[in-house]
């Protein structure tokens, strides 16, 4: 009886305990994206990819970079713009690169336009940051920011895809690059808006060349 007593008196400091475990596991996940603040080294190596509204980042692999040391924020600037900042306490003074995967999970929806920036507290120096924004392995937009230089704004993709990989390389030369921001701008898409890949075109190429060269005999 006595023991039924003390389960009774602890059940509910134990099912606390249980609650606050479970809430803490969950601010925890890596993969338990929402807007906010994250830490680099909890997002490299997440087998799967962690979502956001509909899209997977994924594969995030650095060089040069001390991963615990680096914020990443997740913000969703409308509907469609997705904008994650990557920003390091004393600022970034050393070369590194940084790349990750974004796949939209959404149908009939794509990545159609792209944006990066490199903030520098001062307008002068020579590093460079350079942004290459590609889709099935082919680059669709090129951002170079380098102290003072102005920002170019969005560029849009030739070949609007669901899946696109994002690649920072900073080269330093003397100015700390303060922040780091890549945006991802999605819209509508159909079958016919898809520009042909360059395979495509080549057997575009070779059947209108067969085709001229049949007429051309039976003219003969």
């Amino acid at each position: 009886m006595k023991f039924v007593n003390m389960m009774l008196r602890t059940a509910p400091a134990l099912l606390l305990l249980a609650s606050v475990s479970s809430v803490q596991g969950a601010v925890s996940d890596p993969c338990a994206i929402v807007p906010g603040a994250y830490v680099l080294n909890n997002l490299t190596g997440v087998g799967g990819g962690c979502t956001l509204g509909d899209k997977v980042y994924s594969n995030f692999q650095s060089e040069g970079l001390t991963t615990n040391q680096v914020q990443v924020t997740f913000n969703i600037l409308d509907g469609n713009e997705y904008q994650l900042v990557f920003q390091k306490s004393q600022g970034f003074s050393s070369n590194f690169t940084l790349s990750y995967d974004i796949s939209v999970l959404t149908p009939g929806k794509a990545i159609i336009a792209a944006d990066a920036q490199g903030n520098y507290p001062f307008p002068a120096g020579a590093s460079a940051l350079t942004v290459d924004v590609r889709a099935a392995g082919m680059t669709e937009a090129l951002f170079v920011s380098t102290p003072g230089a102005a920002d170019p704004g969005p560029q849009g993709l030739m070949n609007p895809s669901a899946t696109i990989t994002v690649r920072n390389s900073f080269v330093y030369g003397g100015e700390t690059l303060a922040e780091v921001s890549n945006s991802v701008i999605q819209g509508d898409i159909s079958q016919e808006e898809i520009v042909p890949e360059p395979g495509t075109y080549a057997l575009m190429g070779s059947a209108l060349v067969g085709l001229a060269l049949l007429r051309r005999k039976f003219q003969v």
